[in-house]
């Protein structure tokens, strides 16, 4: 909520407000808060519940990979060779990580809920940046980011309310 909160303020200083939405900029912003606010922050926090912050951050890292990769099979984005590399070099530390150096664990069901909340996560910022991309036609990246952040405050506020509510509802 501070985030948005300052958001709003920076875009009111620096570009005198926000600027009106078309019906596909609505959509694309409140898609953006979905999967880059609401979405990756479920998925982070309940990986949370499972790992050590040090193993999540470690496969958080892996962002801009599943960020390329996307963007190749679905914007049919072109790759360097040395891009390929580091896709590749990437895959393989992640592999590693998510199977603690057992490189054949993965394939025995070593691999908990955790590292697919963290995984889950990462896919949502690789679709948050995607969407962004689309997103951003027509909007500046601060009204975008903005109405990004405050949708995303909502859907965070409306899961947190339920949250107490049935928490509180409990024996």
């Amino acid at each position: 909520m501070v985030a948005s909160v300052a958001l709003w303020l920076a875009a009111c200083w620096l570009d005198g407000g926000l600027p009106r939405l078309t019906r596909r900029q609505w959509l694309c912003t409140e898609t953006l808060g979905a999967s880059g606010i609401l979405a990756d922050n479920l998925f982070f926090f309940g990986a949370l519940a499972h790992l050590p912050a040090s193993r999540t951050s470690l496969v958080v890292a892996f962002n801009p990979v599943v960020t390329i990769g996307l963007s190749y099979l679905l914007l049919k984005e072109r790759l360097s060779l040395a891009r390929w590399f580091g896709v590749v070099l990437a895959l393989a530390c992640v592999w590693i990580v998510i199977t603690r150096g057992e490189l054949s664990a993965a394939l025995s069901q070593s691999v908990g809920i955790g590292e697919w909340l963290i995984l889950g996560g990462v896919v949502s910022w690789a679709a948050y940046t995607l969407i962004g991309r689309v997103a951003l036609k027509g909007l500046s990246p601060l009204a975008a980011t903005t109405y990004a952040s405050l949708w995303g405050t909502a859907m965070l506020a409306g899961v947190a309310f339920f949250s107490v509510t049935n928490f509180s509802q409990r024996p």
